[in-house]
């Protein structure tokens, strides 16, 4: 779903005036008398490589081992597996088509602490990728019999207290 104000102005163009009265606002800010000229803002680079320690989010290393998951290739086949196998249908309210979420019916954080459970040799920071793998090979994660088609509205009414205002699950319950 685009932009809600996405077309406002579809069409519209500036009259020839505006335009001479903008270039000439922006003249001031051309080249060399920009403060961003160089890639700096301000005398602070303004584009810094964000990755990694760089980052001022970063936690040694740990991209939360269930957000990998999530964004795995086979978590993505799941849910469109979901979503054809429901006809493009929520289970919950009936209504076709619209903005869906696949909804494990056995929670996924419940199957994601069995594998941890089966696999508590290895460290969810450290083995991180080996982790990944094993869980792209782990059953119960793909099983689409547990999964079923959900608008979003619908999937908050049924994890509301799990929720942040945005809608996306909160941090603290990603391991």
């Amino acid at each position: 779903m685009g932009n809600k104000n996405s077309g406002r102005h579809k069409g519209f163009k500036h009259s020839k005036e505006a335009r001479i009265k903008m270039s000439k606002n922006h003249a001031d800010y051309s080249g060399k008398n920009n403060p961003n000229f160089g890639g700096n803002f301000y005398g602070i680079r303004k584009i810094m490589n964000w990755t990694g320690e760089n980052n001022p989010n970063w936690k040694d290393g740990r991209t939360p081992l269930i957000l990998r998951i999530y964004d795995s290739y086979a978590y993505k086949r799941w849910r469109a597996t979901v979503y054809q196998k429901d006809n493009y249908t929520c289970q919950k309210c009936g209504k076709r088509g619209g903005d869906f979420e696949a909804h494990h019916i056995k929670l996924f954080i419940e199957i994601f602490q069995e594998f941890l459970k089966e696999y508590k040799q290895f460290s969810p920071i450290e083995d991180k990728e080996t982790l990944v793998r094993l869980a792209i090979k782990y059953k119960p994660f793909w099983d689409v019999n547990n999964g079923k088609t959900l608008h979003k509205d619908c999937h908050l009414k049924v994890h509301p207290k799990k929720r942040g205002k945005s809608g996306k699950f909160q941090k603290n319950l990603l391991v």
